[in-house]
């Protein structure tokens, strides 16, 4: 197999993992999310999460660097955007607001 396809196995085997870790910490919160609940929500076993991942932790600082990423990018369009500090400002709240729809994880 080439190294390109490998990487994008590699990179598919992780989104899954992660879509499955995302769905649980949201639904029952982080604390009450097991490394055999993800495994058996992305249906695959739990060594394949290790081939992937170190530990649980490591899910959730993906994920948490995700959202910052989002974040960032969120701000960074908003004030290109807008060059008054009062445009920027709404579109800042605006953005976040419809944001925290999808930046939720239950700890």
């Amino acid at each position: 197999m080439g190294a390109r396809k490998k990487d994008i196995l590699i990179q598919f085997n992780r989104d899954i993992i992660l879509a499955a870790a995302r769905k649980l910490f949201q639904h029952n919160g982080i604390s009450r999310t097991s490394m055999d609940d993800i495994a058996k929500e992305a249906d695959c076993s739990k060594s394949t999460i290790y081939v992937y991942f170190k530990n649980k932790d490591e899910i959730i600082n993906y994920i948490v660097y995700e959202h910052m990423v989002l974040l960032r990018d969120t701000l960074q369009k908003c004030t290109a955007d807008h060059k008054d500090i009062e445009g920027s400002y709404y579109a800042i709240c605006n953005s976040f607001s419809r944001l925290s729809g999808t930046i939720s994880i239950v700890f």
